[in-house]
């Protein structure tokens, strides 16, 4: 293992944080305006969009966009 590979490993850490924050603050933000719920039923549904949002779409193509940018 080089210095390199720790460095990459921090780098992708920080992206994730980034993508995985911005996407649940806008789910969080606008989770007044939904219309299938209200108050904390609209915050739980908001976390649980914020989550499979990042988890199912983002996640594989992010990894592979930061790994090979890294590279």
């Amino acid at each position: 293992m080089e210095m390199k590979d720790v460095t990459d490993g921090f780098i992708k850490a920080i992206v994730f944080a980034f993508i995985v924050s911005t996407v649940c603050c806008y789910q969080g933000y606008f989770a007044h305006m939904r219309t299938d719920s209200h108050w904390a039923k609209a915050v739980g549904l908001a976390t649980t969009s914020a989550v499979v949002l990042f988890s199912c779409r983002s996640d594989p193509s992010v990894g592979l966009c930061v790994t090979s940018f890294l590279m």
